[in-house]
């Protein structure tokens, strides 16, 4: 069978002569290609992008110097927490465990032995937060507008911002 009968006949492969490596001579029809190298290639395209064992996300070899940087990642210091604004209370630095549905749960401090420590006082009924905290964490809508409306306005004319 012919390439032009094969695809007449709506088929993807066909037989034809043998490929240049003496292959049985199958072939696709759309490319006219050996079936058996196509796959061959294929099988060996997808053994050269294999990752490195042991050496997750990178492909190819591990680099030379893998050792020095899992020492120097393994060095870093670790990050530390932001500072939190302070209100004029005393708080009860509650574990989060022992929070009750009506404790303050503004972040104070994180204790080795408790974990994250929190306010503890009593909550107001609307937020999550005693009154002094709610102060320090509240933005007026007001404000939040006016924010956004700048914000859209340096977007629309930022030459005009500038002068």
């Amino acid at each position: 069978m012919t390439r032009e009968e094969a695809q007449a006949q709506g088929l993807s492969q066909y037989r034809g002569s043998p490929c240049h490596r003496g292959h049985d001579g199958m072939r696709y029809v759309a490319s006219n290609s050996c079936i058996t190298c196509t796959r061959q290639r294929d099988r060996d395209k997808r053994k050269q992008r294999a990752v490195a064992p042991g050496f997750n996300g990178h492909t190819g070899s591990i680099p030379k110097n893998i050792g020095e940087r899992i020492a120097k990642r393994n060095t870093r210091k670790p990050l530390s927490l932001p500072q939190l604004r302070q209100a004029d209370v005393e708080p009860l630095m509650v574990p989060l465990i022992e929070l009750k549905h009506n404790s303050c749960r503004y972040p104070y401090d994180r204790d080795v032995e408790r974990g994250y420590l929190f306010c503890g006082l009593t909550k107001m009924s609307s937020t999550p937060y005693c009154p002094e905290h709610t102060e320090l964490s509240y933005i007026p809508p007001d404000r939040v507008r006016q924010r956004k409306l700048m914000r859209l306005v340096s977007v629309i004319a930022p030459s005009s911002m500038a002068a």
